[in-house]
């Protein structure tokens, strides 16, 4: 089932991209991923099993939307090879620290259902980075992307025109 949503998910992400800017899309999927997981952690410590699954199945659908796709996209927009390289390593090293904690914070002895509330809670903290700190590409060529970051971009588009 979650293969499915998954694959389904990715077909109507691949449209939306094109229509949305980045930062609209990431802000806004990153919440429903936060809201998912806040009902999915209610369900599970109340033992309501249908409605977790329901819940991680809505999740895996919202995280296909922007989270899953995008943070790629974004880095391979905005940064240089080496910072690819470093974004890239840290996307990785993050994704295998929480598949090694997860089952643990499962436990009962440790989070259990909790566990979902915790990982809401982070989607929240990502939303509140998205709306301080991410900019938007959409609509901005490849030249306007590339300065977007840099603090010296007008400095540094003098010395080009030389």
């Amino acid at each position: 089932m979650v293969n499915t949503v998954n694959c389904v998910a990715v077909i109507g992400a691949s449209a939306m991209l094109n229509f949305a800017g980045r930062k609209t899309l990431m802000f806004l999927w990153t919440g429903m991923c936060a809201i998912f997981m806040f009902i999915m952690g209610a369900a599970s410590i109340s033992g309501w099993g249908t409605i977790e699954l329901i819940m991680t199945m809505a999740f895996v659908a919202a995280f296909e939307f922007a989270p899953g796709p995008i943070v790629w996209l974004y880095m391979g927009e905005i940064l240089t090879d080496k910072g690819i390289s470093v974004a890239v390593f840290l996307n990785w090293l993050f994704t295998l620290i929480i598949g090694y904690i997860t089952p643990i914070l499962l436990s009962a002895d440790v989070l259990g259902g909790g566990t979902f509330i915790l990982f809401g809670v982070f989607n929240c903290i990502a939303c509140a980075f998205i709306a301080l700190f991410m900019r938007e590409t959409k609509g901005l060529n490849d030249e306007q992307v590339k300065y977007l970051y840099r603090k010296d971009r007008d400095v540094i588009k003098e010395f080009e025109k030389l």
